[in-house]
């Protein structure tokens, strides 16, 4: 099971992939915009973007799907002692 806070990135290669680079660069990229995983998702996303952005814009389509494991809360009754 993920840690609470622990953020999954789904993305697609319009994100990281660019003419005469290699892909793994693009995909090797990302991870170091996300220093602040405790942003909102949607503020997480739109650093993400941003960071990543090429000089001249983005040339293909990008979309992000960014979950956010939630904390665990305990449901059931409390043990008396």
């Amino acid at each position: 099971m993920a840690p609470a806070g622990a953020v999954l990135l789904l993305y697609t290669d319009g994100l990281v992939e660019r003419r005469r680079r290699p892909l793994t660069a693009g995909i090797g990229q990302w991870p170091l915009h996300c220093g602040r995983p405790r942003l909102p998702v949607q503020d997480l996303a739109s650093q993400v973007m941003a960071a990543l952005a090429p000089s001249g814009g983005y040339e293909d389509d990008v979309a992000l799907v960014l979950y956010r494991h939630p904390p665990r809360t305990y449901r059931g009754r409390a043990a008396v002692r």
